[in-house]
């Protein structure tokens, strides 16, 4: 080997490892701010529900009588349940990312409706009803195959749910059909603030927020989590979207899910 040859193997090897430790230097930032919202995210649900139960414990022992309004017990025992639901979702979604990343999530084929699946999620959304945001579904009436239900509805739900944070009050629009391979197809559009081009090849990498900025609530996991779940049934996602002007996220999905 020449002198020079033996400089460029050497330069080409040191360029290398400069590339691997600013990659494990990304993948620690990354751990790092995952951890920070990680925490912020399960503190928000978790204090509330002390000083909601402190509350409750207050006005059940100063009550008159000891008699404590009824309305009242069911109110802020609904509350907390709100709370618990958010604080399990969190927890779910954290055990997803774990699952996932090591190949180990369980899908479960059974007949199912891809229309009905996602009306019912869209539906469960006490956000859509709370902001007075129209959500038009249009699409073909129904279209069964063989899927695995609960992971459909946490495909829908994570995509209308980004829809809902990003859409800035607009409306969304939620689309069933098949496309040319008469592959199922779902496609949740809103007309918020869009993504940024040179986003949109990252907008699928795990721990990965629109604008990587920290007023938007979430892990950063939810658009990586529907891809894999896609990708685990054999289909495709893609989006298209402009600043301004919103975003189309489309899911492809055979209408069959195979079993292995």
């Amino acid at each position: 080997m020449s002198p020079e040859e033996s400089r460029n193997r050497s330069t080409k090897r040191e360029a290398e490892l400069v590339r691997q430790i600013d990659d494990l230097k990304r993948q620690v930032r990354e751990r790092d701010e995952f951890l920070s919202i990680v925490g912020h995210e399960l503190r928000n649900p978790v204090s509330p529900l002390y000083m909601q139960i402190a509350v409750m414990s207050e006005r059940a022992a100063t009550a008159a009588g000891s008699q404590v309004d009824k309305a009242w017990v069911v109110a802020e025992l609904d509350k907390l349940t709100g709370r618990l639901d958010y604080f399990v979702g969190c927890l779910n979604r954290l055990l997803d990312v774990s699952r996932l990343g090591e190949g180990t999530m369980d899908l479960r084929a059974e007949p199912c409706d891809l229309v009905e699946v996602v009306r019912t999620t869209v539906d469960s959304f006490a956000e859509i009803r709370r902001l007075n945001i129209s959500v038009v579904q249009d699409g073909v009436a129904s279209l069964p195959g063989t899927w695995d239900r609960m992971r459909l509805e946490q495909v829908a739900g994570n995509l209308v749910s980004n829809a809902i944070r990003y859409g800035v009050g607009r409306p969304i629009t939620v689309t069933v059909d098949t496309d040319e391979q008469d592959r199922a197809r779902l496609r949740v559009q809103d007309r918020g603030i869009g993504i940024a081009a040179n986003e949109l090849p990252s907008i699928f990498d795990r721990f990965r927020r629109v604008g990587n900025t920290r007023r938007a609530s979430g892990f950063g996991v939810g658009l990586w989590v529907v891809a894999e779940l896609v990708r685990a049934m054999h289909g495709t996602i893609t989006v298209t979207s402009e600043l301004g002007q919103g975003s189309v996220f489309t899911v492809s999905l055979p209408r069959e899910m195979s079993h292995d």
